[in-house]
C-alpha cells in the first residue's frame, strides 16, 4: 500500500508562499502555463512544465523545494486522483480561483475510472454548464 499524499504544514506553508507570489504577480506563470489564473489546473500546468523547479528564484524558494512542489502535483494526480484539487481549495480558499468545469469533469472521470469518488464542492467558473448526456 503507498503513503497518501498529504499537505504537511512545511508543504503547506510553501505552497502558500509561492501562491501568494503568484496571486500579486500573475505575469510569473510566464510560459509555463496557458492562462493566468490562480487555479489547480493552471498550477498542474505549471508545475509540469518545471516552472517551480526551473524558476525557483522568482518565488524565493530552493530548487529543492521546487521539486518537493513538482513531487507532490505528481504524486497526488497519478496516485491519489488528483487530490491536489481539493486540497488547495480547502487548504487556500483566499488564494485560489474558480476552476472550469470541464477541468472537474476531467479530473473526475479519472478518478471514477479509478474507483474514486468524485471531488465536489470546488468553485467553477460561473456561466459554464455542463453539457447534458443525450438520453437513448
Amino acid at each position: 500500500m503507498h503513503r497518501p499524499i498529504t499537505l504537511t504544514p512545511e508543504l503547506k506553508s510553501l505552497l502558500r508562499k509561492v501562491l501568494k507570489i503568484l496571486k500579486e504577480d500573475r505575469t510569473k506563470f510566464s510560459t509555463y502555463a496557458p492562462r493566468r489564473e490562480l487555479t489547480a489546473d493552471n498550477l498542474e500546468s505549471a508545475v509540469g512544465n518545471h516552472l517551480f523547479d526551473n524558476e525557483y528564484s522568482l518565488f524565493n524558494i530552493t530548487k529543492k523545494e521546487g521539486h518537493i512542489i513538482r513531487a507532490y502535483f505528481q504524486r497526488s494526480s497519478v496516485v491519489e486522483g488528483y487530490s491536489f484539487v481539493a486540497d488547495l481549495h480547502k487548504a487556500f480558499p483566499e488564494l485560489m480561483e474558480p476552476e472550469e468545469q470541464v477541468y472537474l469533469d476531467s479530473v473526475n472521470k479519472s478518478r471514477a475510472d479509478s474507483g474514486l469518488p468524485p471531488i465536489r464542492n470546488i468553485p467553477t467558473i460561473k456561466g459554464y454548464k455542463t453539457p447534458k448526456k443525450e438520453s437513448r
